[in-house]
């Protein structure tokens, strides 16, 4: 979404922030994202762009076990 539609992911972003304290019953801050951090400030990169290679590339396209 941050890369592919800018404008949904300010809406995104916008929402992370407007949650952080508000919803009821909830102590604490809460986050969209797991790592429990600002949406924007969330590490979003992939094990691939971190350089874990892809060692069974499509594995399980419908073709398992053939």
């Amino acid at each position: 979404m941050r890369d592919e539609d800018p404008e949904a992911w300010l809406d995104a972003v916008a929402v992370d922030r407007a949650i952080r304290t508000g919803l009821r019953g909830i102590r604490g801050e809460v986050y969209l994202h797991r790592s429990a951090v600002p949406l924007d400030e969330a590490d979003l990169s992939t094990a691939a762009d971190r350089g874990q290679l892809d060692l069974l590339p499509n594995e399980c396209e419908g073709l398992c076990g053939v």
